[in-house]
């Protein structure tokens, strides 16, 4: 740690020195220029911390001071229309299937990938979360609920400048974050660079309830479990790149990434289970978890602009994500004060690799008559290897265990052609019209059992927006897509993935894609009142559910196709400035859902309503910003058998710049009352599960930030004020 600090400081002191000589030659050299060369020059004010833009939102990390230290998936928990349940699922306006990309490019990640990539991002290394509710045709068509696009931070002012962040967070647990992102242009060619690393603890409470049931609905057992899993790690991500403007027309440009991302996790779980006939069965199991995560990745892109309005753009892509996780599980079990022979000891190995490649282009020109069109291609290819390898001990003796240990091999083409177009076709209207072809062509097999399949699924996807403008103050939008969610690989994958001995994840190799079809009607009034009536119908909806084997209490997360289900929203924000210094957003939505399908043979329905409220203010006196963000969730339905519960959260943080502006210091504090956590009821035919997870959500956070250049800016920016002046006289 003392190591990083110092790097930092003897960065940070060089690279000031070496930015404010440089520029101020620069400013020196400019009184040779002429007079419309200083237009370049721009005092922006501050941002908007919120932004909404047709179909999306657009969030302005930086604007939060509440934002300091947290990873991108904290971030999300407080970005609005945007909910993270306690296992890391993300959605958006209540629906699940959502896409995240970076910079406009796919992730390709879901499940637990996706999260530890979300967690190992932090909110310094991201200028902005676009929440995209209705993608048009030019988006792939893959996320049933939208489309997440994390955009980085880069840094594109002359010479050399940056941030450095050092930040501390402590709760019942301490860790560390530390940023450098470093920019570079001399002339034509942007360098950048991003580099991170975090220390620290983390740990989660956790509760289950489990009822089991026999046919007629009976009680047969009755299982409390406890648990407070606590893990340690250290991550360290690097990004660096460069963009090149060979002319005013083309540039083009490449960067890499990697990520190093080691932790130990202990989980000791309490269950009591309650038998027929009275008796009681006590048991302590434990799992200590090593993993190590590593990826790495390139971008290659292009871009040319020809005629007065077209430009073609073409990305070359490349990720690898491997995982290397080690495991030992252990159980003890008492029954009525007495030993329960024969305990299971297991210990595995758990390797993951995938690798991901991807082409596109782009190409964007405008017709004589005004009309914009769009069109492009993209293919994809991901390669997936994931083995668990499982050792039982029995007798103090190890040996294969050959009915855990398991490896599934997949493959996934996808092929992508779609046209867009835009045009104003009245005084007040404007239309827009897309369609969007996808081919996807996936392979599996489960080497231990031998299943496999193959499967071509091909599929269109229409886009449609209409919006009517009666004045400047006044726009009303409605928009159509329809949307995919296509399963995981892990979903797919038939062999059953052991957290504990009792307690597994089974996958589906007969899953089905799941299609949605969306609409949204929505009013803008001045971007002060924003009201949005959302809609969608899902086919194929694929839910998870808790499996039981009521003979040996043992419990595992299924995945299935249900009939379809149905949701709608209707959203009201509103923005207003009371006093200059004061700015706030309050927003009300009221939900719908509703599930159908067929669960333990028997035909379910399920629905019900809910709402949800957040507000953010933001306060500015001079040097002094202030934020506030409070978000309460109500009981809702989130499956054909499950409820989520009540949820409050709540944000506040603080921001002061010292130093003539150079340094910006900010405090941020979550959850003061400690009253967030997740909460599930899950009640099926022959199954009753409470669930409670209890995070580690209440924190202090102390982050400070310097800026590379900031002294250099400001002489260059003295010099141009008195070089203005001069040629006014």
């Amino acid at each position: 740690m003392r190591k990083i600090v110092f790097c930092c400081v003897v960065t940070i002191a060089l690279s000031a020195q070496f930015t404010a000589s440089a520029q101020k030659k620069n400013a020196t050299d400019s009184t040779r220029k002429m007079r419309g060369q200083l237009k370049e020059v721009t005092i922006g004010g501050q941002k908007e911390a919120i932004q909404t833009a047709p179909g999306k939102t657009i969030i302005n990390v930086q604007a939060f001071a509440g934002n300091a230290g947290k990873n991108i998936l904290d971030v999300l928990r407080r970005t609005p229309g945007v909910t993270v349940d306690g296992k890391g699922n993300v959605s958006i306006a209540g629906r699940d299937g959502v896409m995240v990309m970076i910079d406009g490019r796919q992730s390709h990640l879901s499940g637990d990938e996706l999260r530890d990539y979300l967690e190992s991002m932090t909110a310094e290394q991201v200028a902005k979360i676009e929440v995209i509710s209705q993608p048009s045709a030019h988006y792939d068509a893959e996320g049933n609920a939208g489309i997440i696009n994390l955009q980085m931070n880069k840094h594109r002012k002359s010479g050399l400048n940056g941030t450095a962040t050092l930040t501390y967070t402590r709760s019942l647990f301490q860790n560390t974050r530390n940023t450098l992102l470093l920019n570079y242009r001399p002339k034509k060619t942007n360098w950048h660079t991003n580099l991170t690393y975090t220390n620290g603890f983390n740990g989660v409470g956790w509760e289950q309830n489990t009822i089991f049931k026999d046919a007629n609905g009976n009680e047969m057992a009755n299982s409390l479990l406890r648990s407070m899993p606590v893990e340690a790690f250290d991550k360290y991500d690097i990004r660096a790149g460069a963009d090149h403007n060979y002319t005013l027309q083309t540039m083009a440009g490449f960067s890499v990434m990697g990520a190093y991302y080691g932790n130990f996790m202990n989980t000791p779980i309490f269950t009591e289970t309650d038998l027929p006939g009275g008796s009681t069965v006590y048991s302590y199991r434990k799992t200590n978890e090593n993993s190590l995560r590593k990826k790495g990745g390139a971008n290659a892109y292009f871009q040319h602009r020809y005629g007065k309005e077209s430009v073609i753009k073409a990305d070359l892509d490349y990720l690898l994500y491997t995982k290397r996780m080690y495991q030992y599980l252990e159980t003890e079990a008492y029954s009525d004060g007495q030993p329960v022979p024969d305990q299971l000891v297991l210990k595995n190995r758990i390797p993951l690799n995938i690798a991901i490649y991807s082409a596109k282009v782009d190409n964007s020109t405008t017709l004589a008559d005004g009309t914009k069109l769009e069109s492009g291609a993209k293919h994809s290819y991901v390669d997936i290897d994931n083995a668990a390898y499982f050792d039982v001990n029995k007798s103090g003796i190890w040996s294969e265990d050959e009915s855990r240990t398991n490896r599934f091999l997949y493959k996934e083409h996808i092929s992508a052609l779609y046209v867009n177009s835009i045009k104003k076709v009245a005084e007040h209207w404007e239309g827009q019209a897309g369609l969007r072809g996808e081919l996807a062509q996936i392979h599996g097999l489960q080497e231990t059992t031998g299943e496999e399949f193959n499967r071509s699924l091909p599929a269109l996807f229409p886009t449609a927006y209409v919006s009517y403008k009666p004045d400047d103050s006044n726009t009303w939008e409605l928009n159509y897509g329809r949307r995919v969610s296509r399963p995981h690989y892990s979903m797919l994958n038939p062999f059953n993935y052991y957290t504990f001995y009792n307690t597994y994840r089974r996958g589906n190799p007969n899953l089905l894609p799941e299609y949605s079809h969306n609409a949204e009607l929505k009013y803008n009034h001045k971007n002060k009142v924003i009201a949005e009536l959302r809609g969608s119908v899902s086919k194929n909806a694929i839910t998870y559910f808790i499996g039981s084997d009521n003979t040996t209490q043992t419990t595992y997360d299924a995945i299935v196709n249900f009939k379809g289900n149905r949701t709608a929203n209707l959203g009201l924000t509103y923005r207003v400035s009371p006093v200059p210094w004061c700015r706030l957003m309050v927003n009300a939505t009221g939900k719908y859902a509703y599930f159908t399908g067929l669960l333990d043979n028997q035909q379910i329905e399920l629905d019900g309503v809910g709402y949800s409220m957040w507000l953010n203010s933001q306060l500015t006196l001079g040097k002094w910003t202030a934020d506030c963000y409070g978000r309460y969730e109500s009981r809702m339905v989130g499956s054909v058998a499950s409820y989520n519960l009540a949820n409050l959260y709540t944000n506040f943080g603080v921001s002061r710049k010292v130093l003539r502006d150079t340094t910006t210091i900010k405090v941020s504090i979550d959850d003061p009352f400690f009253v967030y956590n997740n909460r599930y009821e899950n009640k099926q035919p022959l199954l009753e599960n409470n669930s409670y997870f209890l995070s580690n959500s209440r924190y202090c956070t102390v982050a400070v930030s310097y800026n590379i250049g900031k002294n250099a800016e400001r002489i260059a920016e003295r010099n141009r004020k008195q070089i203005e002046e001069a040629m006014r006289m």
